[in-house]
């Protein structure tokens, strides 16, 4: 039967990932807790603005056996549903995961769509993760070293958030507050990494990852508005490095979309992680209305919002929804 646990210690079982940790749960809000069966268990911390309610799921489906099969994973997801539903005061909805989630189901009652994550082998030597980059990875990254470009391990996180904040703005999205870096820093302070390369003593590149013994996930990244050819790249070449040499085995880039439209910004980014990545990891993710009132009246008030802000809003759901009905559309891709 589902339960929600609120204390780590409750679940009688120890946490291997951070980002289902009673710490990395706490950064994200004073409300949170764990989804609990016979089967599995899965993290969630709740938002609050105004009157609305919203669930945020940070990690998929943790077996609590190895017998868990792929029914007994789309069951525990379904009964979530069904939880909500009959526990209308818990939240409006089940907003779309955090992008490095990756469920291997589809879930009966929620709006799903494919999603998947592109994830790199770490255990390589330098030459063989070198050789594991597309061509033109390495090449780039060949020349900001003849260059002079130098990557950064340990940043200042106030470089780091700058260099977020600029890349975001750019893009017309919205960005973290620099309290989020300090509570990172706080709460986590060993499993988290601020990394950023540098040319002529100017950030060219930037990245926020978060770590723990198996696994890491490049969280945010940024750039400068024109950045050295191949400082980024570089970048992610050597905080593998780093990442590999403390016991970390596989690097998540975090979030690929399996439908997008060619020419797009999404294009773009999905072309940079794979020419990094070892594998696409293919599943989906999906968002759950718990009230459709209020959940239709939360996309109002974020939608006057963002257009006040300047800022792009376009529902990842909704717009891959549609970009999967326009069959026709020949610069649809899909993954």
């Amino acid at each position: 039967m589902l339960k929600i646990v609120l204390k780590e210690k409750e679940l009688g079982v120890p946490i291997n990932n951070v980002l289902s940790t009673e710490n990395y749960l706490s950064i994200k809000s004073d409300n949170y807790g764990w989804f609990v069966d016979e089967k599995f268990y899965m993290p969630f911390f709740i938002s609050k603005k105004l009157l609305f309610k919203w669930i945020v799921i940070t990690y998929s489906p943790t077996p609590l056996s190895s017998g868990a099969s792929l029914e007994d994973e789309k069951a525990f997801l379904d009964s979530i549903c069904l939880y909500l539903k009959s526990h209308k005061n818990v939240c409006d909805h089940v907003t779309m995961p955090q992008t490095n989630v990756v469920f291997n189901v589809e879930t009966t009652y929620g709006e799903n769509i494919p999603w998947g994550s592109y994830i790199v082998d770490l255990c390589k030597t330098d030459d063989e993760l070198m050789m594991s980059f597309h061509s033109k990875h390495r090449n780039v990254i060949k020349k900001a070293m003849k260059d002079g470009v130098t990557v950064n391990l340990n940043a200042d996180p106030n470089d780091v958030y700058q260099c977020i904040k600029d890349t975001l703005i750019r893009q017309h999205v919205h960005y973290p507050e620099l309290s989020y870096y300090n509570a990172l820093i706080e709460k986590i302070p060993n499993n988290v990494g601020f990394f950023t390369s540098n040319f002529n003593n100017e950030v060219e590149g930037c990245a926020l990852v978060i770590y723990d013994n198996e696994h890491a996930y490049y969280m945010y990244g940024g750039s400068s508005a024109k950045p050295h050819t191949g400082s980024v790249n570089y970048l992610q070449y050597e905080l593998m490095k780093f990442l590999r040499d403390k016991g970390v085995k596989e690097y998540d880039m975090v979030g690929a979309r399996l439908v997008y439209e060619s020419g797009s910004k999404y294009e773009g980014i999905q072309r940079f992680k794979s020419r990094f990545a070892s594998s696409l990891k293919r599943g989906y993710t999906f968002r759950f209305v718990v009230s459709p009132f209020k959940f239709w009246l939360f996309n109002k008030a974020v939608s006057l919002y963002c257009k006040l802000n300047k800022i792009e809003y376009k529902d990842t759901i909704d717009e891959t929804k549609r970009l999967m009905k326009d069959k026709n559309n020949e610069n649809i891709i899909s993954e």
